[in-house]
């Protein structure tokens, strides 16, 4: 389940990603669009961001975990 949950963020910031890659699409939206964009892709870099930092201290502390079983 963790797993189908990354990859459909993935996906949609790739479908993101490639949207945005057409500069037209820019200029074409309006200001609060943009705007709306913009707050969308900070909220959600700052989730995985996140993620990334408590998986990171998991990791930590199973290793700390281990290390302190072995002595």
């Amino acid at each position: 389940m963790k797993l189908k949950i990354k990859n459909d963020r993935m996906q949609m910031l790739m479908a993101l990603k490639q949207s945005l890659d057409n500069e037209d699409i820019l200029f074409a939206i309006s200001n609060d669009t943009y705007k709306s964009l913009l707050n969308f892709l900070l909220k959600a870099f700052s989730f995985e961001k996140e993620l990334i930092e408590r998986e990171s201290l998991q990791h930590e502390r199973e290793t700390q975990n281990e290390l302190t079983l072995e002595s």
